[in-house]
């Protein structure tokens, strides 16, 4: 059920950014949570997106995007593609012009790209990761930016290289709701006194 849950939020998140490529702001890159996130690891939770860069979109050093209201994050605990860079924050980096959710009590985070240009999409641009105390999901929101390709048979039109930028929401981290952890606490209970019988056995 879980798992059923997690594939409407992730279409719901990709039909955000397809409705952004719709407007006047064209979608280029939408991070979508891995279907084996989040994963259990020594000190937290690993929680990985699957980056795409869509089609008639190309790559320039400085184009990134953030993923917003990453509760519980484990300092240092990211990894990203080759030419990419993180950064965290609790007021995120935004592409101009873009309004998301971002709540300055929790951490975002930032991948941004310092490569050479890169070649038109749609392209796979790798698993960008981090941890988080957490494993409770809720939506979060997400921005990009990256560039216009547009190149005919006679060379770059006018447009080609101009800025776009999408916005949408994917699955992030939450804090647990206080019934969450009692529950938590409840099925925890039996486990601790049988433990302790053993102890006296």
């Amino acid at each position: 059920m879980l798992r059923f849950g997690k594939l409407l939020m992730l279409v719901g998140g990709l039909g955000v950014g397809l409705l952004a490529m719709a407007g006047q702001a064209r979608a280029d890159i939408i991070p979508q949570l891995t279907f084996t996130s989040p994963s259990p690891v020594p000190g937290g939770f690993l929680w990985a997106y699957d980056a795409t860069l869509t089609a008639q979109q190309f790559l320039k050093s400085g184009d990134f995007f953030t993923v917003y209201d990453f509760a519980g994050l484990i300092p240092l605990s990211n990894s990203q593609p080759v030419n990419w860079v993180f950064s965290s924050a609790n007021l995120g980096l935004t592409p101009g012009g873009l309004t998301v959710v971002d709540s300055p009590a929790l951490p975002n985070l930032t991948w941004m790209y310092t490569g050479p240009d890169t070649s038109n999409g749609p392209t796979d641009l790798g698993i960008f990761s981090a941890k988080s105390i957490y494993e409770a999901e809720t939506l979060v929101s997400y921005g990009a930016l990256g560039h216009k390709w547009d190149i005919g048979p006679n060379g770059p039109r006018l447009d080609h290289g101009t800025l776009t930028m999408n916005k949408g929401t994917v699955i992030g981290p939450v804090v647990p709701e206080p019934c969450s952890m009692a529950l938590l606490g409840l099925g925890a209970a039996p486990l601790l006194r049988l433990r302790r019988r053993n102890r006296k056995a």
